[in-house]
């Protein structure tokens, strides 16, 4: 026997018998459908369910096969209900309020308690290509579980949702969702329906007392007749769970190898499980967007694609230096770690700051090389990437390595190493140097060390150097992402 919602009528029945046609005269075909679905009864037969909703009243009506077999009308002000129901060429008509129903809502709250949503029952749907169309409806689409999903392969608690990829861009982006948590709220709803409820009246008073979504699902568990009533007496319950998603896209064009992360967002969605007490059965249904990311499934991927084309690197969209490094790596001034990661909190290297100078100086000027200079350094192969660099920066007076046959090309390099490079370079460039700065007002500018007081003076009073918190940190190591904010506010000083 199919399983469906009702709702327990105790009403003024009035038997009327009357010809069809006069049913057909109900018009409803101007009445604007808020919510309709179709299934199968336990004799194969098509039911179509269509509800209309304003603010006047709620109307349900139920076809068997395409012919209207019942229809429930409910006015919202004084809840009054007249429910028709169609046999051949007779009607029956059914007069009720829905305070005079049979059918308690009762609701009861408690606290939250959190819950393993694996342990919930699944949802045994697997997912369709519709969950990553452009619309909201991928957030009633989703399964509430990981039922029907593909593990993102990465080893990192995600599954797989859906891809897309834009004209704009050659780059794809797959889209994940891992599940991390659920509660239950607290609120539970009880339901109660006597034999011989119709379908069309439990829908519309359900409808009415919550929402045609449940209603729905309502249906889906209660045992009705082949006339789509009720076969026995009936309870059910309505508990209300929150669930939490995070979401993750990765993107790729196929140049490297790893799809890496370029969005993140989370969302939290209520659903209801509505359990029928007298059988044993339940469903969850979604319910609404309680939090987080409220677009699309294909705006969280474009975000991501978007993110992709702007920053490059994976790992810098969220950073605070984004900016900063778009700017240097566009610029010409420095790469990546590997083709996706900048690695912004990785030690900036001696080498690898020389380099960045170097580059610099080849974008405004570069007419100046020297050479041999680097040939004294031991460590310093004549095949090394900063070669040149080196042999430019020690003869234009930047640099004299860290000892006279040593450079250190590996070694981190400090803030105030930076600074005083940066200086120097002022100084070979010819550019203004004023240095009215005041290291000595900061908290720890006892830690300037003798050769950089000056430099720092100069990157205080033009801007060079803000400070981290209100201090200077001078001696301590730069991260990547340092390095490259420091040139960019000396371009950005002498309109480099």
């Amino acid at each position: 026997m199919r399983k469906i919602s009702a709702l327990c009528i105790i009403a003024i029945l009035i038997s009327l018998l009357c010809p069809l046609t006069n049913a057909t005269e109900m018009k409803y075909t101007d009445e604007i459908l808020n919510y309709s679905y179709e299934f199968l009864n336990q004799n194969g037969e098509n039911i179509t369910v269509k509800i209309y909703k304003d603010t006047e009243q709620v109307k349900t009506l139920v076809y068997l096969d395409e012919e209207l077999a019942q229809a429930t009308e409910c006015d919202l002000t004084t809840g009054d209900m007249l429910t028709t129901i169609y046999n051949g060429n007779r009607a029956e008509v059914i007069s009720e309020n829905l305070e005079n129903l049979d059918i308690s809502e009762m609701i009861t709250e408690s606290d939250k308690i959190f819950v393993d949503p694996e342990e919930q029952q699944s949802d045994s749907a697997v997912l369709s290509e519709a969950v990553v169309a452009d619309t909201t409806e991928a957030l009633v689409n989703e399964p509430r579980d990981n039922t029907g999903l593909t593990e993102s392969g990465y080893n990192d608690g995600y599954y797989y949702i859906g891809s897309t990829s834009y004209t704009y861009s050659t780059a794809r982006g797959y889209l994940y969702r891992h599940l991390s948590g659920a509660e239950y709220l607290g609120l539970t709803r009880y339901y109660n329906w006597n034999a011989g409820t119709t379908l069309s009246a439990i829908i519309t008073a359900v409808t009415v007392l919550y929402a045609a979504r449940v209603a729905e699902a309502l249906a889906a568990i209660l045992e009705f007749t082949a006339s789509e009533t009720l076969a026995y007496a009936q309870s059910a319950k309505v508990q209300t769970y929150e669930y939490h998603y995070q979401y993750s896209t990765r993107v790729n064009d196929g140049s490297y190898g790893n799809y890496e992360i370029y969005y993140t967002t989370s969302r939290s969605k209520v659903y209801q499980k509505i359990y029928n007490i007298t059988n044993g059965e339940e469903i969850f249904v979604y319910d609404y967007l309680s939090g987080g990311f409220s677009g699309s499934n294909n705006e969280i991927i474009k975000a991501g694609i978007d993110n992709y084309l702007y920053y490059h690197f994976s790992d810098i969209w969220k950073h605070w230096s984004k900016e900063k490094v778009k700017w240097a790596y566009e610029s010409g001034l420095i790469y990546g770690t590997t083709p996706s990661k900048f690695s912004p909190d990785t030690v900036m290297t001696r080498a690898s700051f020389i380099t960045v100078l170097y580059r610099l100086y080849q974008n405004t000027d570069g007419s100046e090389v020297y050479w041999g200079y680097a040939n004294r350094f031991t460590d310093v192969s004549s095949s090394s990437y900063y070669y040149d660099a080196v042999n430019w920066a020690v003869g234009a007076g930047i640099t004299n390595g860290t000892s006279s046959t040593t450079f250190s090309p590996g070694q981190a390099i400090s803030r105030e190493q930076i600074i005083t490079f940066l200086y120097r370079y002022a100084i070979y460039m010819g550019y203004a140097t004023t240095n009215n700065g005041d290291y000595s007002s900061y908290p720890d500018g006892s830690d300037v060390g003798n050769s950089a007081k000056s430099a720092m003076n100069w990157a205080i009073y033009y801007g060079v150097i803000h400070g981290d918190g209100g201090c200077l940190y001078p001696k301590r190591t730069a991260t990547r992402a340092e390095g490259v904010t420091f040139v960019y506010n000396f371009c950005d000083v002498y309109g480099l």
